[in-house]
Parts: C-alpha cells; structure tokens; sequence
C-alpha cells in the first residue's frame, strides 16, 4: 500500500498540465463540461491560459467530489452515487448556513461594541428558509 501511495505521488510530481487538461477532459461528458467549468473558474479564454497549478486544483477538486459521491453506499451495501450527491448537496447547505450563522454573529457583536453596548445573555436567531433555530 505505502508503495502505491509512494507511485503515485512520483506520477503526480512529474505530471504536465496537458495531463491535467487530459484527466478533467477524461471526467467531462461530450460537451467537455469540465473543462468549461476550469475555464469559468479562472475567466480563461482557452486551456493555453491554463495554469499546471489551476489544473492540478481543479483536478483534485474534481476527485474529492467523484470520492465523496462515491463513498455512500444504500442500505444493502451497494455505491449510490446519486443518494450520495443528494446527501452531499444537502451537507453543504447545512455548512453554508452555519458559516451565514457564524457572519452574521460576528457582524452582531461589532456592532453592538461599536455602539457602546455589550452582549448580555444569550441571542436567538431563527433562519427563515430553513427554520434552523440558532441560540
């Protein structure tokens, strides 16, 4: 096992960007969805302004994505990779919320501090599209 990890982090160190550009081309469908996407990411006009950098991002990306979706498996031990995204899109919602919660909390307390007054018990927050209750 450590020989594979050792393997592939020698492939991955000697990798060119035309291999990147190739492995998200590999993942794209037709269209080559993938790689428009690269190339929104980074407001390129083709793949030539393409850094080994952002493709090598990208790529990692894109494999953190295929695991996650992969890695749920259905009550009777099968891989289901739509239940997965599903259940990923749902996590990262929840996150999204949470990070929205935290701002919005921090942006409270500066400004009651920048208005004189502290904070002395406890602050509720409801979240209305989710009805999260947050104290």
């Amino acid at each position: 096992m450590i020989a594979v990890i050792a393997h592939t982090l020698k492939l991955a160190k000697s990798m060119k960007k035309d291999d990147y550009i190739n492995l998200i081309s590999d993942k794209s469908d037709c269209y080559g969805s993938y790689l428009l996407e690269l190339m929104d990411r980074y407001d390129a006009a083709n793949l030539q302004q393409i850094t080994l950098e952002q493709a090598k991002k990208f790529y990692a990306g894109l494999c953190r994505k295929e695991k996650a979706d992969m890695s749920y498996r259905n009550s009777e031990g099968y891989p289901d990779p739509t239940a997965g995204g599903a259940i990923s899109s749902a996590a990262k919602e929840e996150q999204d919320i949470d990070k929205l919660n935290h701002k919005v909390i921090q942006s409270f307390r500066l400004l009651v501090d920048l208005a004189g007054f502290e904070i002395v018990g406890r602050v509720t927050l409801k979240h209305k599209k989710s009805g999260r209750i947050f104290k």
